[in-house]
């Protein structure tokens, strides 16, 4: 079985021939897309004109990474362009999501703890700090147990889609009608976590 494709429109193609491949990957445009963040972050997509699944199913021929920032190298692999674009778009949701803990961070330092007359602390600050709490405790349940895109997804939900409710106590439906959260990482939570219907 061969492992070199080349695309034709957004279809990849197997190639037999070295020197048809070679030629084709020597002058084509590989990109599916390439986003710049914020400051040194980058999102690049690309065909890999190579099958990264080393004949163990179907060939694995997109990657999606990240260049700069806290996730430097994080990488994604897909089937199809359409899988790719659609993988693109949520690692940019990643960053985008690193980028407003940045920006809180640096207010933070450069302004600290805001308080209103008499003294009291600002009440929104105490719901960051406890969104922050939650968002650590999934991180401490799920890292290194899935892929580190789900483990965000699920955490970015908790840290803006001011989800309180325990990850022990959701349901599938509750996380699937959440802005973030899709079936595949629905599916990759259950392997660690089981639902409470069971």
């Amino acid at each position: 079985m061969t492992m070199k494709y080349i695309l034709e429109g957004k279809s990849p193609k197997p190639v037999d021939d070295i020197l048809e491949w070679g030629k084709w990957f020597e002058t084509a445009d590989r990109r599916v897309a390439r986003t710049k963040m914020w400051l040194d972050v980058e999102v690049s997509t690309v065909f890999l004109g190579l099958d990264h699944s080393f004949d163990r199913g179907a060939p694995i021929l997109f990657e999606t990474m990240i260049f700069g920032g806290k996730h430097h190298q994080y990488q994604e692999r897909y089937y199809t362009w359409e899988e790719a674009e659609v993988g693109h778009r949520q690692t940019c949701i990643l960053c985008e999501g690193n980028f407003f803990e940045f920006l809180y961070t640096l207010l933070q330092v450069a302004f600290g703890p805001r308080t209103r007359k008499g003294g009291k602390v600002n009440m929104e600050d105490q719901k960051w700090k406890a969104r922050r709490r939650r968002t650590d405790r999934v991180h401490e349940i799920l890292d290194g147990k899935i892929s580190n895109r789900a483990c965000m997804l699920i955490a970015r939900e908790y840290l803006y889609g001011y989800q309180e409710k325990p990850l022990e106590e959701l349901t599938d439906a509750e996380l699937l009608g959440t802005k973030f959260i899709g079936p595949k990482t629905v599916a990759e939570l259950r392997t660690v976590v089981p639902s409470p219907q069971q």
